[in-house]
């Protein structure tokens, strides 16, 4: 055996022992969402859960809350040992969509994320008022509408006709409101109610000339 010969035989023979020597990592499936993937919810603090992942000692959970025009208004990033999570606060008031991205970790290695969507829809919870009425009495404006069956409270605003924006508001237990501003016919009247952590949709009126 010739000199080259033995130095490629005896490189190829560290090379074994090194290869048998090292460590071998855990490879970590990318775990899928359970709950509540693909729905629209109204609760808006939804227990979110995911597939185990054999092997995994923990995971790193990252959840993002958007409104429809795509402005974050709630995030957590969060490492758990468990497969489920629910937010320690509203991810909405109202509507939002909602990203969760996840990754196990085996032997502290992360793996392949994955991530998946679901709908908030927290108004379903809390009814749009019913039978508003408007009218306009020596200078004040009274509101009178139908309560809403669990409403703690209501939003009342007046509205310039012009362009929608907000002249006056209000907040109410009962279901009534008396704006003390004076209002012009053509202005618009909105009442929204909260029940608990969620915002109903709006009741609206117009204000007609007498």
């Amino acid at each position: 055996m010739d000199t080259l010969s033995r130095i490629v035989r005896g490189i190829a023979a560290c090379a074994l022992v090194l290869c048998a020597a090292a460590p071998a990592f855990a490879r970590c499936d990318a775990p899928d969402l359970t709950e509540p993937a693909g729905r629209v919810v109204t609760d808006p603090r939804p227990r979110i859960a995911w597939t185990p992942v054999q092997g995994a000692d923990s995971y790193a959970v990252s959840v993002q809350s958007r409104v429809a025009e795509g402005r974050l208004i709630g995030s957590y990033d969060v490492s758990l040992a468990s497969h489920e999570f629910i937010p320690p606060a509203a991810l909405t008031d109202e509507k939002a969509t909602v990203t969760v991205t996840i990754a196990a970790r085996c032997a502290g290695v992360a793996g392949a994320a994955r991530s998946a969507s679901f709908t908030i829809d927290a108004t379903r919870t809390c009814p749009t008022p019913q039978q508003l009425t408007i009218a306009a009495d020596g200078g004040k404006l009274r509101a009178v509408w139908q309560a809403v069956p669990g409403a703690m409270q209501y939003e009342v605003k007046t509205h310039a006709a012009a362009d929608g924006s907000a002249t006056s508001a209000v907040e109410v237990r009962e279901a009534r409101a008396e704006l003390t501003l004076g209002a012009s016919p053509g202005t618009v009247v909105s009442v929204r109610p909260r029940c608990g952590a969620a915002y109903g949709e709006p009741a609206f009126a117009v204000l007609m000339p007498q």
